[in-house]
C-alpha cells in the first residue's frame, strides 16, 4: 500500500508533464539538439581536441563529450522544467483534495519527487538515442553500446537525482517557492559547475567541492588531465588544426573508486530531500501565505494588486473612448505596473540612470540589466489569465480571442518601450547600427514571451531560457557577431539582424498557432 501510493503520485505527475503541450515541442527538439551537439569535422569545427588535434569520433569521445553537454543543460533547464509542482496543484484547486488523502508526507514527496524525476529521465533517453543516432551518421569508429551507457550513467544518474530533489526543496521552501528560488537556483548552477572545475585548476586536485560537482565537469577534468598527461584540451564546439594527427581517445577509468568519488554527490541530495521533506506544508493554507494572496490585496488578473488603488481607478476610467484594442493593450499595461511595482520602479531607475552614462557603458551594462528586468516582468503576462481562471472571461468578450495574440504581443511590446525609449533615442544618435539591433532585440524577446507562454502556459520556460542566454551573450563580450541580437556591442552584422527580425516573425506565427490549437481543443470539449 505505501508503495503503491507513491506510484500512483508519480505516475499522476508525469502524466501532467506529458500532457502538456510544449512536452511536445520539447522532444522534437532533442534530436536538433544532439545534431548541434556534433559539428561535422569538416566545418573545421570538432567536439574535443587536445593542444589543437582533434579526437577521433569513436565511442568514448562522442559519449564523453555528449554526456558532460547534457549533464550541464539538464542540470540548469532541467530544474525549470520540473520546478512548479507544488504550485499547479494550488492552481488546479487540487491542494484541498490532497491535504485530505489519507496519505503520509513521506509518500507525497516521494512520489513527486519520482514523478519530476522520470520526466527528466524520459528527456534524457530521448537524448541520449539521439546522440547514438548521430553516431551513426558522424562517427569514425564502430558503436560501442557499454561504452554509451556506462559514461551516460556515471555522469548523468546523480544529475538526474539531483535536480528534482533540488526543485521540491524550493519549492517546499516559502521563500524559494517563487521568482527569487528560480535566480538563486541560477546562482547556485553557476556555483556547482565553475567551483570544482576552478579548484582543480588552482589546486590540481579536488577536496570538499566533489560534493558538489553535480554536473561531473571536476571529476571528469580531473580524469581527463591524468589520460592527456596535463596537456591543453577543450571541450564543446571547438577548432582545430587540421594539419596535426588525430587523436585517439581511450576512454575514461570506470574503476569502484572512480565511480564512488563521482557519486559522493549523493551527500548533498541527501539533505536537499530531508529538507524538502520537513519544509513541505502539505498545502496547509495557515503555513502557505506566499503562494495566497496577502491580507488586504485582491486578485486582478492573476496579480496581487492593492485593493481600489486610485491611480489605477483613474487611469481605467480615462480609457473609454479610445480604439478597443489599444484600450485593452494600456489596461493591460497598466495592470502589469500594479502587480510588479518595485520591479517597475528599478527598470525605470536604471533606464534613467544609464542615460547619464557613457554610450559604451549604457550599451554593455546597462542593456543587459534592462533585459533582466524586461524577462521577468514579460513572463506573466502571456499566462496571466489563465493562471488567475479568468480565461472563461476573456473568451467572451467580442473580438478578442481572436485577436489575442495581436493584444499580449501589443502589451509586451508597450512595456519594452516604455523601458527602453530613453536608452533606444541615446543609442540611435551614438551607433544607429546598435539602436536597430536592440529594436530587434526587443521585438525578439516580446515574441518569445509570448509563443512560449502561449505553448507551455507559464512563466517558468521563458525565464528559464532567457536568463541563461542573456548570461552567455553578455559573457561572450561581443566576440561573436550573431549573437549579439539587441546591440548590446553593436557587432551584428545586416545579416544577423535580419535573421532576428526573421524569427520573431516566426516565434509570433507559432504563438497565434498554438492559440488556435487551444482554442479549437477547448470548442471541441
Amino acid at each position: 500500500m505505501f508503495l503503491s501510493k507513491i506510484a500512483a503520485i508519480a505516475r499522476t505527475h508525469l502524466q501532467l508533464r506529458l500532457r502538456q503541450p510544449g512536452t511536445v515541442f520539447l522532444f522534437f527538439l532533442l534530436p536538433v539538439l544532439a545534431y548541434s551537439l556534433i559539428p561535422d569535422r569538416s566545418s573545421g569545427m570538432t567536439l574535443m581536441q587536445v593542444d589543437g588535434q582533434r579526437l577521433i569520433y569513436n565511442s568514448a569521445t562522442l559519449s564523453l563529450a555528449t554526456a558532460l553537454l547534457s549533464a550541464v543543460i539538464v542540470s540548469l533547464w532541467g530544474f525549470y522544467l520540473v520546478f512548479g509542482a507544488l504550485q499547479r496543484e494550488v492552481e488546479s484547486h487540487t491542494d484541498s483534495t490532497i491535504a485530505a488523502t489519507p496519505m503520509t508526507n513521506a509518500q507525497y514527496v516521494l512520489g513527486a519527487i519520482l514523478g519530476s524525476g522520470s520526466f527528466l529521465w524520459l528527456l534524457a533517453l530521448g537524448l541520449f538515442l539521439s546522440i547514438v543516432g548521430m553516431h551513426w551518421l558522424r562517427g569514425e569508429a564502430a558503436f560501442e553500446p557499454v561504452v554509451y551507457i556506462t559514461t551516460y550513467l556515471v555522469i548523468l544518474l546523480p544529475v538526474l537525482l539531483f535536480v528534482p530533489v533540488a526543485a521540491f526543496a524550493f519549492e517546499a521552501t516559502v521563500l524559494l517557492a517563487g521568482r527569487l528560488g528560480s535566480f538563486i537556483y541560477f546562482g547556485c548552477w553557476l556555483l556547482l559547475v565553475s567551483l570544482p572545475v576552478a579548484e582543480f585548476v588552482i589546486g590540481g586536485s579536488l577536496s570538499w567541492t566533489r560534493l558538489i560537482d553535480v554536473s561531473g565537469m571536476g571529476w571528469a577534468v580531473e580524469q581527463l588531465s591524468l589520460i592527456t598527461a596535463g596537456r591543453n584540451y577543450s571541450i564543446g564546439l571547438v577548432t582545430y588544426q587540421p594539419g596535426l594527427p588525430s587523436f585517439i581517445f581511450p576512454g575514461l577509468h570506470f574503476e569502484p573508486a572512480q565511480v564512488l568519488l563521482r557519486f559522493a554527490t549523493l551527500a548533498v541530495i541527501v539533505p536537499l530531500a530531508w529538507m524538502g521533506y520537513f519544509l513541505f506544508d502539505r498545502f496547509d493554507p495557515t503555513k502557505r501565505k506566499s503562494r495566497l494572496p496577502q491580507p488586504g490585496f485582491k486578485k486582478a488578473g492573476g496579480v496581487s494588486t492593492k485593493e481600489n488603488p486610485q491611480w489605477l481607478s483613474l487611469c481605467f476610467g480615462r480609457l473609454a473612448g479610445l480604439p478597443w484594442l489599444l484600450r485593452v493593450v494600456i489596461a493591460d499595461c497598466l495592470l502589469t505596473w500594479a502587480m510588479r511595482p518595485k520591479v517597475v520602479a528599478l527598470c525605470f531607475a536604471v533606464s534613467a540612470l544609464s542615460c547619464l552614462a557613457p554610450p559604451e557603458y549604457l550599451q554593455r551594462f546597462a542593456l543587459p540589466c534592462l533585459f533582466l528586468i524586461l524577462v521577468l516582468l514579460l513572463a506573466d503576462v502571456p499566462v496571466r489569465e489563465k493562471l488567475a481562471g479568468t480565461g472563461a472571461l476573456i473568451a467572451v468578450v467580442p473580438n478578442l480571442p481572436d485577436r489575442w495574440v495581436v493584444w499580449k504581443w501589443s502589451t509586451c511590446v508597450f512595456l519594452a518601450l516604455s523601458f527602453f525609449a530613453l536608452p533606444g533615442c541615446r543609442i540611435l544618435f551614438s551607433n544607429p547600427s546598435a539602436a536597430l539591433s536592440l529594436a530587434i532585440g526587443l521585438l525578439l524577446v516580446t515574441a518569445a514571451a509570448v509563443a512560449l507562454g502561449t505553448w507551455t502556459g507559464g512563466p517558468t520556460t521563458f525565464i528559464a531560457l532567457a536568463i541563461p542566454l542573456l548570461y552567455l551573450i553578455f559573457n561572450d563580450g561581443g566576440r561573436t557577431g550573431w549573437l549579439d541580437f539587441a546591440g548590446w556591442y553593436g557587432v551584428a552584422t545586416p545579416v544577423v539582424q535580419t535573421g532576428y527580425a526573421a524569427l520573431s516573425a516566426v516565434l509570433l506565427f507559432i504563438a497565434q498557432a498554438g492559440h488556435a490549437l487551444k482554442r479549437r481543443r477547448n470548442l471541441c470539449q
